[in-house]
């Protein structure tokens, strides 16, 4: 499965957590894992993670210091 790049919002308001880097990074890990978990998959399953830095583009979002996307596999 594949999952886009998550970013620091909070599934409920969808605003930025934080400043903080280590928050956002907190917040967009939780939200891949929510994404694997909802699709039957874990973080255990994850086989590749990447980040925006070796893409060039801008954040999507003013604000956004942390954007997340993984490639992981769904057992059934």
């Amino acid at each position: 499965m594949f999952v886009s790049g998550q970013g620091p919002l909070d599934p409920v308001t969808k605003q930025i957590v934080s400043d903080d880097i280590g928050e956002q990074t907190r917040v967009t890990l939780d939200n891949v894992r929510i994404v694997l978990e909802a699709a039957g998959s874990s973080v255990a399953n994850i086989v590749k993670v990447g980040d925006m830095k070796g893409v060039e583009a801008s954040p999507p979002r003013a604000g956004v210091n942390v954007e997340i996307d993984a490639i992981a596999w769904i057992s059934r």
